[in-house]
C-alpha cells in the first residue's frame, strides 16, 4: 500500500529525517513511536508532501507525485495534531469540508457527514459552533472530516493520524483506536498513527516503528519491538510487563 525509500528532510545543514525503507499493507494499523523530537511529525509531513523531501514515496505502487489532486485526496488523508480554525462554522459544517474532493449529491453528502459524526461520537453537538467545542471534541470532528474525505476511495485509503488521542479522555481514546482498527479489518484501510501510549500501541496496532533521531530504528510486531530493554534504551524507564486476565500485555 505505502512504500517509501531513501526519504529525507533537511533544513539548512541539519537532517531532520532519513528513512532508508518503510512499507505497510492495506488492512494494517501501524504506530510510530519515539521520544519528542525524534522526527515523527516530520515523517508524516514528508509522506503527505507538506514539507519538501527527497526520496521515493509510493501509494499503491504509484508515486505520490503522479496522483492527481482530487484522486489523492480521496485516498490519503491526514489528521494533524492540532487544527487551527477560527471561522464560526458548526461542527457539522467542519466535517462537511471532507466532501470537497467527492462527487456526491447533496442528500448523500448530508447522510455521509452525519454517519461519520455518529461514528466519532460528535453527532450530538453537530449544530454547535466549532469554536465552542473542547480540544477533544474538535479533534473528533476533524476525524469525522477526514473519514468523509476518504469515503469514495476506489482503492484502500491511507489515514495518517498525528496523536489522535492526545486530547481524549480514557474511554474516547479506546473508542477512536477501535474505530481505526475496525476500518482496517472491515474496510481494508491502512492507518499510520503517532502515539505516545505504549499500551495503546500494544493493544491496537499490528506493527510499531521506533523513530530515533530521524531514523527508523526498529519496525516489527509490538510485542517484539516494545521489550523492557528497548523501552529503557529509548525512554530511560524500565517498565514491568504484565499479562491481563484477557490475555492483553500491558506495561506498568
Amino acid at each position: 500500500m505505502l512504500s517509501v525509500s531513501q526519504l529525507s528532510v533537511s533544513v539548512a545543514d541539519k537532517t531532520l529525517l532519513d528513512i532508508d525503507n518503510f512499507s505497510m499493507s492495506s488492512g494494517e494499523m501501524v504506530a510510530i513511536l519515539g521520544r519528542n523530537g525524534a522526527g515523527k511529525s516530520t515523517f508524516f509531513k514528508a509522506i503527505s508532501g507538506d514539507v519538501v523531501s527527497h526520496g521515493q514515496r509510493l501509494l499503491h505502487e504509484q508515486s505520490l507525485a503522479e496522483w492527481s489532486g482530487p484522486s489523492l485526496a480521496r485516498h490519503l488523508a491526514v489528521l494533524p495534531q492540532a487544527s487551527q480554525l477560527s471561522f464560526p462554522f458548526t461542527a457539522q459544517e467542519v466535517a462537511a469540508l471532507g466532501l470537497i474532493p467527492l462527487t456526491i449529491n447533496t442528500r448523500q453528502g448530508e447522510r455521509l457527514v452525519r454517519d461519520m459524526l455518529e461514528r466519532t461520537d460528535t453527532l450530538r453537538f453537530a449544530e454547535r459552533p466549532y469554536t465552542s467545542l473542547s480540544g477533544g471534541e474538535r479533534q473528533r470532528v476533524h476525524l469525522a472530516r477526514v473519514l468523509v474525505q476518504l469515503a469514495q476511495a476506489e482503492r484502500p485509503p491511507l489515514l495518517l493520524l498525528d496523536e489522535p488521542t492526545s486530547a481524549q479522555d480514557l474511554a474516547q481514546q479506546h473508542q477512536i483506536l477501535q474505530l481505526c482498527k475496525d476500518l482496517c479489518t472491515q474496510q481494508d484501510y491502512g492507518v499510520l498513527v503517532i502515539l505516545h501510549d505504549l499500551n495503546l500501541s500494544l493493544r491496537y496496532c499490528d506493527s510499531v516503528g521506533l523513530l530515533e533521531s530521524g531514523k527508523m530504528d526498529k519496525l516489527g510486531r509490538p510485542s517484539d519491538v516494545l521489550t523492557p530493554d528497548e523501552i529503557d534504551r529509548q525512554w530511560g524507564y524500565r517498565p514491568e510487563r504484565l499479562v491481563t486476565a484477557s490475555g492483553n500485555e500491558v506495561y506498568v
